[in-house]
C-alpha cells in the first residue's frame, strides 16, 4: 500500500488519466481520494488498528478499479497491450488484498 501510494502521489496527473472521465466530481478527485485511500489502508495496516475494515474496503475498491477501469479497457482498446495487462495487474492485487481481508478476518474470529 506504500508503494501504491507514492506512486500515485507523484505521478498524480498519469493517475487521474486512468478514471473515466464519466464518473462524477471529476478524475482529479478521485486520484487523491484514492491516493488518502491507499495511505490511510497502509497506515492502518501496519498499526493494526482497524485492519479489517482497511482491508475490506481496499478491497472493494481494488475491485471498484477492476469493474469500472480495467474491465472495459479491453473493448474500447482491444489492440492496446496495457488494456489486457491492467486487468491482469488489478486481478492480481485484488487476489492479494483479498487473502489479506481473509487472513485478518480468520484472526479475528480466532478461526486461524
Amino acid at each position: 500500500m506504500i508503494s501504491f501510494t507514492l506512486e500515485q502521489l507523484f505521478y498524480l496527473k498519469g493517475t487521474a488519466s486512468f478514471v473515466p472521465k464519466w464518473i462524477p466530481p471529476g478524475q482529479m478527485f478521485w486520484a487523491v481520494a484514492t491516493t488518502n485511500a491507499f495511505a490511510l489502508a497502509a497506515i492502518a495496516l501496519l498499526s493494526g488498528l482497524s485492519a479489517l475494515l482497511a482491508s475490506r474496503l481496499l478491497t472493494a475498491m481494488i475491485l471498484g478499479f477492476g469493474l469500472l477501469v480495467w474491465l472495459p479497457a479491453p473493448f474500447t482498446a482491444p489492440h492496446q497491450i496495457t488494456s489486457w495487462a491492467g486487468n491482469a495487474q488489478n486481478t492480481a492485487i485484488l487476489g492479494a488484498a483479498w487473502i489479506v481481508m481473509d487472513y485478518l478476518g480468520g484472526r479475528q474470529t480466532g478461526g486461524r
